[in-house]
């Protein structure tokens, strides 16, 4: 028998200065609750080029796919403790959103609507919740998920400039 050396390569490509994965098949991606994530770095290959294409602000990119990271283990979730931690990582990444929003905000210090402004650094959105949550597998563990939340589910944390930093390190 000869051995067969199966090379696979994988056409990633450059978005904006971004390596972006390649489109994954709909159908495969949407076979298993977790979806594709080729380059293995949390977050699924379509949220991933979604993500991309939408935010050119780097920093608003990286909250993003914190975002997405964090909506992505809300996927994992099993009982009360994994809610919490999945919770905590959620209000982490708003929270970096919601601080670097006001820090843009003194920077700008624009006369633009408060409503155009907010809709400027707006990431978590329909839009980006019916790109995380598109099939009815991940909806329905996205509801479990809400039903298992305590009462103050809803409130976003303010996040001081290191604790963001690092965990958009992280």
């Amino acid at each position: 028998m000869k051995n067969k050396l199966l090379l696979a390569v994988i056409a990633f490509l450059m978005f904006s200065g971004y390596t972006l994965p390649p489109e994954p098949n709909k159908k495969e991606n949407k076979k298993t609750l977790l979806g594709i994530d080729l380059n293995n770095n949390g977050i699924r290959d379509d949220v991933e080029i979604y993500i991309v294409k939408r935010f050119q602000d780097e920093n608003m990119r990286n909250i993003a796919f914190d975002i997405a990271k964090s909506l992505q283990n809300i996927l994992l979730v099993t009982d009360k403790e994994s809610v919490l931690k999945a919770k905590k990582e959620f209000d982490r990444a708003r929270g970096c959103r919601k601080y670097y929003a006001s820090e843009a905000i003194k920077i700008e210090k624009s006369d633009t609507n408060a409503a155009s402004f907010r809709m400027k650094y707006k990431i978590y959105d329909a839009g980006f919740r019916d790109k995380q949550f598109n099939t009815p597998q991940r909806m329905h563990t996205y509801f479990d998920y809400h039903r298992n939340l305590p009462d103050k589910a809803y409130e976003i944390i303010d996040i001081s400039e290191e604790e963001c930093d690092e965990f958009l390190q992280n």
